[in-house]
């Protein structure tokens, strides 16, 4: 009996000292990640959100925070942005498909996240275009959360397992597990030949689309989206309220599209039109600034897309520029 309690304890030691290794080098590959970047794992979205947005906690340096949809996500890069905002750590927490409501449940998941006097001093930039106020919804993120187990759902809003101001220190005590569910997952798309092309496009797929080309991307998009719905528009205004009573400052941006985009889709001329009231009140609140990226002519440039909503791979520094030259103007 003594002989098998000793090989259990050896046994347990040896797993515990093989854990331990496993931490260390999944730590190790962690911080080989410069940014948090959503755009690097689109595919694996919300378990990024789960797993690497409470990195943001390693640090107190104000945060800059990219939301929206994928033309956010591939328009926006930290890579660009971070010198051009030197004293903010830059973030893109921008997922494909997202509506408002995905956007909002994304500040919540950060105020919860995050200590309030590193909010105070944060940006929010939220890219809007009528993709952003479609009644199609994408996976809503707080369920998405609660089922990977991290969080847990009260009632009224999510809850970490663990206090939330812990959380980075649980993922990564977690993170030789959280390789093994990655390892599994690969594995699994790779047996079933299940996989995309990165969304981060290069330099070779700029240039005009043809006409025939440029139809069926405006009725892909038109078919996807579908419509607007007003809860979105509403949503939009509960993001403000976040925002001014959790702390930060919110920059509203309206996304630039292809000139041909604009003139040829009604969803667009929807939208421009249904946002007025919406944006007029969002503006009411005191945390809250707005910036138009449509009218731009090196932003509207066909040439300067790979499709109907994405920047090209040459064209993403520009947009960080631009960015940033009407974020001065309404400093």
């Amino acid at each position: 009996m003594r002989a098998i309690l000793r090989q259990t304890v050896r046994l347990f030691v040896c797993v515990l000292l093989l854990y331990f290794i496993l931490a260390l080098l999944t730590e190790v590959i962690s911080l080989r990640k410069r940014y948090v970047d959503i755009g690097d794992e689109w595919r694996d979205a919300f378990p990024f959100l789960t797993f690497d947005v409470c990195r943001l906690q390693r640090n107190e340096k104000p945060k800059l925070i990219i939301l929206g949809s994928s033309n956010c996500m591939v328009g926006f890069r930290p890579e660009h942005l971070q010198p051009l905002f030197p004293e903010y750590e830059v973030a893109n927490l921008s997922i494909p498909g997202a509506n408002m409501s995905d956007i909002r449940q994304i500040v919540e998941l950060l105020q919860l996240l995050l200590p309030r006097h590193v909010l105070d001093k944060s940006l929010f930039f939220v890219g809007m275009w009528y993709g952003s106020f479609s009644w199609e919804r994408s996976p809503v993120v707080n369920e998405s959360l609660v089922k990977i187990g991290l969080y847990k759902w009260n009632g009224e809003s999510i809850q970490s397992v663990v206090p939330a101001e812990n959380m980075d220190l649980f993922v990564r005590l977690l993170r030789p597990l959280v390789l093994c569910r990655e390892l599994l997952e690969r594995t699994r798309e790779a047996f079933m030949n299940v996989g995309a092309d990165s969304f981060l496009p290069e330099g070779t797929e700029c240039g005009a689309n043809s006409e025939e080309k440029t139809i069926g991307l405006l009725q892909y998009y038109e078919s996807f989206y579908g419509g607007h719905a007003a809860s979105e528009f509403n949503e939009l205004l509960a993001i403000c309220d976040l925002i001014e009573s959790g702390g930060g400052e919110l920059v509203l941006i309206d996304m630039p599209l292809p000139r041909w985009h604009q003139e040829a889709s009604l969803f667009h001329f929807e939208y421009q039109q249904r946002k007025q009231p919406f944006l007029e009140e969002a503006l009411q609140y005191q945390c809250v600034k707005y910036i138009d990226m449509i009218d731009d002519p090196d932003l509207s440039d066909e040439m300067n897309y790979r499709d109907a909503t994405h920047a090209c791979g040459p064209a993403q520094e520009m947009w960080s520029r631009v960015l940033k030259a009407h974020f001065e103007l309404i400093r």
